[in-house]
C-alpha cells in the first residue's frame, strides 16, 4: 500500500490544493468558533486520524465525519477503505453509513465541502451558486427594509465572495454579480 512518501501529486497546484482544503477546513472551524461538538468529534476520531495517517500512511482530509483519502490506485484506496472501516467498527463501534462512500476518479471532480475538486482545479457547485445569489438577495432585501445595517449587509457580502473566491471561480463570480443586479 502506498505511504505518504510515495503519493504523487504531481504539481505544485495538486499539492497547493490539497493544503488549502486542509487550510479551508481549519478556516471554518476558525469562523465559527469551535462548537462543543467539533470538540467531541475531534476528541472521538483524534485515534483514527493518527491511524490514518501513520500507519496507513494516506494523505488525508477529514472535517467532522467527512473524509477523504487520496491515492494514485484505485486498489490501495479499496484496501485502505477497508482497513478504516474495520478500525471504526473495533476500536470505535462506528459503522460507515450505506451508500455514503465515493470511490472516484480524480478526471470527475470529488464533490466535497460545497465545490467539486479537480487535480487542478476547484469548482463551485451550481446548487452553491444558486444559494449565494439568494442569500445576498435576501441580505439586500433586509438592509432595504431597515432589517439589517449597512455594516452586516457588507460582511454577509463579502463572506459570499470570500467563499466563492476560493474556487477557481472568475466567471462563477461574475455569474453571482450578474445575478443580484
Amino acid at each position: 500500500m502506498g505511504g505518504t512518501k510515495d503519493i504523487d501529486l504531481e504539481t505544485d497546484a495538486q499539492k497547493g490544493l490539497f493544503l488549502a482544503l486542509r487550510e479551508r477546513r481549519n478556516e471554518l472551524a476558525a469562523e465559527k468558533g469551535v462548537p462543543p461538538y467539533l470538540i467531541f468529534t475531534n476528541v472521538y476520531l483524534d485515534g483514527f486520524d493518527h491511524y490514518v495517517m501513520e500507519m496507513l500512511r494516506f494523505p488525508y482530509i477529514r472535517y467532522m465525519d467527512d473524509m477523504i483519502l487520496f491515492s494514485n490506485g484505485k486498489a490501495d484506496l479499496k484496501v485502505a477503505f477497508r482497513m478504516c472501516e474495520k478500525y471504526l467498527e473495533e476500536e470505535l463501534h462506528l459503522a460507515v453509513k450505506p451508500g455514503s462512500v465515493l470511490l472516484n476518479s480524480r478526471m470527475h471532480g470529488l464533490p466535497f465541502w460545497g465545490f467539486r475538486i479537480f487535480p487542478n482545479l476547484l469548482r463551485l457547485k451550481a446548487v452553491n451558486v444558486k444559494r449565494l445569489v439568494a442569500k445576498i438577495k435576501l441580505r439586500q432585501y433586509q438592509f432595504k427594509n431597515n432589517q439589517i445595517d449597512e455594516a452586516a449587509l457588507c460582511r454577509s457580502v463579502q463572506s459570499t465572495f470570500a467563499f466563492a473566491g476560493i474556487a477557481d471561480s472568475f466567471q462563477t463570480v461574475k455569474r453571482i454579480c450578474d445575478g443580484i443586479g
